[in-house]
């Protein structure tokens, strides 16, 4: 199509003329008849007129092709001159774009490369091609087989598949540089028998692979230490079973164990409130046995005091822990029994109790027991002997820095002018201040107004 554009100005040329011919033989042929019809005036005027007359006298037919002849030339004349300025600038164009090629190809990323159908003869070569292998582009140029493949075998599989599909997509392969280093390349060739060349890419992925490579070992190191750890976890985890077993067992024997000795502390406590009761029952039995009203007031406190620490024992046997005694429950349950045993008939004494929830160890409740059945004793007995009613009342409540705060108050006759603790004849204060001091290791004030009130402050053993 090309070939036939390129002739189209000589085909309107020789188009031209020929028509021109034409018209200048059929010219001829008019000026023939003008020149027949004409002889008979040339034999009678003489040569000189008859060339005046044809010179000056034209036929109709021959201006027409005259005319027709000279614009044929002009037309002519002009479609070859834009034929040629077009064919100028498109061969202007040509030269543009085989520049702007010539440049890409030169300066591409990847490397590129034109060889005959058979690689014996490279027809071209860009600069990253060259730099990839090391060489320089003459002498790729001049010496194709200096381009070494690392694996034979690669070299004929693509040779197949080029033969076999005329086109390779993205096929790696290792080959050689000038240096003898192996780089890693991906390579992508095209066929064209018609034109005999073939024209291919390649793009060095070494760093890539390397990367690749290095990655996988890392993630097959990262499984190896997983896979390791997994079983050491395993182990530790079987381990751990076996020990929590153990331990389970070691639990349910603890927990026997200390079942067995709750059960055994119950019993304890148990056997010690029914001696208390039955030391209770003797001294009351002995009470009976005699008349002496002084005997029988300290067989009395004796057997109160016994029947304090069998309120301890008691709690301790109902409760389910045998380290805390609910003191406010140990006052209920003493005041009430004091107030039985020493309130006289014809007399109506209260008891007010104000408890915050106080809980104190064996080792803390038994002495002070012990100082509330005194106290509260002496109140009942000693208060109220010129009067005939009153109120007695017992707070205990937990004070600042652990510390717990005892009160036993009556609104009695209150203390005799003179008394001092110190100097007391009697047991039973004698009694609270050794267990005050000595047990408990508190302290106690004692005030005689509007009867009397005795304060006992000591610290919580924990």
């Amino acid at each position: 199509m090309m070939k036939w554009f390129k002739t189209i100005p000589v085909r309107v040329m020789g188009i031209s003329i020929l028509f021109g011919l034409v018209f200048w033989i059929i010219d001829g042929y008019f000026e023939f008849l003008f020149f027949h019809d004409n002889l008979s005036f040339l034999l009678l005027e003489g040569p000189e007129t008859y060339l005046e007359s044809i010179i000056f006298k034209v036929s109709p037919h021959s201006l027409f092709v005259r005319c027709s002849f000279i614009v044929g030339i002009l037309v002519a004349g002009v479609l070859v001159s834009m034929f040629v300025f077009k064919q100028k600038q498109m061969e202007q164009d040509l030269r543009e774009s085989e520049e702007s090629f010539r440049n890409l190809f030169e300066n591409a990323t990847a490397g590129m490369y034109r060889s005959t159908i058979d690689g014996s003869k490279m027809l071209s070569v860009n600069n990253k091609l060259a730099e990839i292998f090391g060489y320089s582009i003459d002498e790729i140029l001049s010496e194709p087989a200096m381009i070494r493949w690392a694996r034979p075998e690669d070299r004929k599989e693509m040779i197949r598949q080029i033969q076999d599909k005329r086109i390779l997509t993205d096929r790696e392969v290792d080959v050689f540089t000038k240096g003898g280093d192996i780089r890693t390349l991906l390579a992508s060739i095209k066929t064209y028998p018609e034109k005999g060349y073939i024209e291919g890419t390649v793009i060095d992925i070494t760093e890539r692979k390397r990367a690749e490579e290095a990655l996988q070992r890392a993630h097959d190191d990262l499984e190896k230490r997983v896979e390791e750890r997994t079983i050491e976890l395993s182990k530790i985890n079987e381990d751990l079973q076996k020990e929590i077993i153990e331990r389970k067992h070691i639990e349910e024997q603890i927990k026997a164990s200390l079942e067995e000795k709750e059960i055994l502390l119950r019993e304890i406590h148990h056997r010690v409130k029914n001696n208390f009761e039955i030391i209770s029952s003797l001294l009351d039995m002995s009470s009976m046995h005699t008349e002496n009203i002084e005997t029988q007031n300290l067989l009395a406190g004796a057997r109160t005091r016994i029947h304090s620490m069998a309120l301890i024992h008691t709690q301790l046997y109902q409760s389910v822990r045998f380290d805390q005694i609910d003191m406010k429950k140990h006052i209920q349950e003493l005041m009430n029994y004091l107030s039985h045993a020493y309130t006289d008939k014809g007399k109506k004494v209260n008891s007010m109790i104000e408890s915050s929830d106080v809980y104190l160890s064996v080792n803390q409740a038994v002495p002070c027991a012990l100082v509330l059945n005194e106290l509260i004793a002496n109140s009942f007995k000693h208060a109220f002997r010129k009067r005939k009613s009153g109120t007695v009342r017992v707070s205990i409540i937990n004070s600042t820095d652990d510390t717990v705060l005892l009160k036993v108050k009556d609104d009695g006759d209150g203390m005799l002018e003179g008394f001092d603790l110190n100097n007391t004849t009697g047991l039973g204060l004698k009694l609270v201040s050794h267990l005050v001091t000595g047990q408990l290791k508190g302290e106690m004030n004692i005030s005689n107004d509007g009867g009397t009130e005795i304060r006992i402050q000591f610290k919580r053993i924990k």
